[in-house]
């Protein structure tokens, strides 16, 4: 091989090194957002399920109730 395809390859080589980091970072960027979707479904999961807790307990004891929760409470 000669000293130019030498050069040409490693120049090759360079492009596909440049490509692949690009490549990372998108996935990365990508990642991050899939990541912070993935904690806010948490938290309406949690939120939900801690709701729904609530709702048992006040069904089994309604006097738990707070005075917001209560029929006929007006602000």
């Amino acid at each position: 091989m000669t000293k130019a395809e030498l050069i040409k390859i490693i120049e090759k080589l360079n492009d596909q090194i440049e490509y692949y980091k690009e490549r990372e970072e998108d996935y990365d960027e990508r990642l991050e957002q899939l990541n912070s979707e993935n904690e806010r479904y948490n938290r309406s999961i949690h939120d939900y399920e801690q709701k729904e807790k609530e709702e048992d307990i006040y069904k089994q004891l309604p006097h738990m109730k707070p005075l917001w929760m209560r029929k006929g409470f007006d602000y």
